[in-house]
């Protein structure tokens, strides 16, 4: 194959489908920066299939799961874009800390109105004790202030 680079490159998001469309129809790959001798060294990290179907999918799925089973098990694209735990734990995390928050805020409102009556009923308790005793109204007016 002249011209032809040894190693390609995929794009770090992987490849839309359009563009393996345009792979397939002939179109060159990018040359990777590294040599093929170098490159089988490389352990391998991901296997792209494309396929044409939910048969075909199948198929090759099974394929691979039997060809390498240290791997576990083949994942199509769209189970892992719905499998993405860290994104979905991070939106649970937060709902659940905006829940904490507004089922704290009434809780808080109520804690500080039972604070406040309390306050008021203890500072009434002395003024009326002193005017059980008799003391004149004036005076205690004065203390109250």
């Amino acid at each position: 194959m002249p011209g032809r680079a040894q190693a390609a490159t995929v794009p770090p998001g992987g490849l839309s489908p359009g563009q393996v469309q345009d792979q397939q129809a002939g179109a060159s790959w990018p040359a990777a920066g590294i040599t093929a001798a170098r490159l089988r060294r490389l352990p391998v990290q991901v296997i792209a299939v494309a396929t044409d179907g939910a048969a075909a999918s199948e198929r090759a799925q099974t394929m691979l799961e039997t060809a390498y089973p240290i791997a576990g098990p083949a994942a199509t694209v769209a189970e892992l874009d719905g499998a993405d735990p860290p994104v979905q734990t991070l939106a649970m995390e937060q709902q659940l800390a905006d829940v904490i928050i507004l089922a704290s805020l009434p809780i808080g409102g109520c804690a500080l109105a039972a604070g406040v009556a309390a306050a008021l009923s203890e500072r009434r308790r002395p003024f009326s004790l002193l005017r059980l005793t008799g003391a004149p109204l004036a005076p205690l007016r004065r203390w109250s202030r």
